[in-house]
């Protein structure tokens, strides 16, 4: 079901950045501002997640779906289950109503079948 308020506009150097990390044949399926600095997107094939990386420096992670193992929310925090780790990704005290939306996707995205 499309759900507008998870095709959010990124700020354009952050779009710009994404164009140069995903594949031509990424199809976009949710796209938020978890907050006022990060962001997710959840494509058909992997989960970008746009926050600081080494020396506070901002970048986009890659997470591709098949190593995503379980999906949950945890007071507005989405948590990724991984192979050997659990992603943490907060939404800020605005943004929490969207967590369980965007489990919801990230949970059809991921199930087989």
């Amino acid at each position: 079901m499309y759900e507008p308020e998870l095709l959010e506009d990124l700020p354009a150097g952050m779009e710009k950045s994404l164009r140069n990390e995903m594949a031509l044949t990424e199809l976009t399926r949710l796209k938020v501002m978890t907050s006022e600095k990060e962001a997710l997107v959840l494509t058909n094939l992997a989960v970008y997640l746009w926050r600081p990386g080494m020396f506070r420096r901002y970048k986009w992670h890659r997470i591709p779906l098949g190593q995503i193992r379980q999906v949950r929310v945890d007071a507005g925090t989405l948590l990724l289950g991984l192979s050997h780790v659990q992603e943490k990704v907060p939404f800020a005290p605005r943004k929490i109503g969207l967590a369980a939306k965007v489990a919801r996707q990230f949970t059809r995205a991921v199930s087989p079948g």
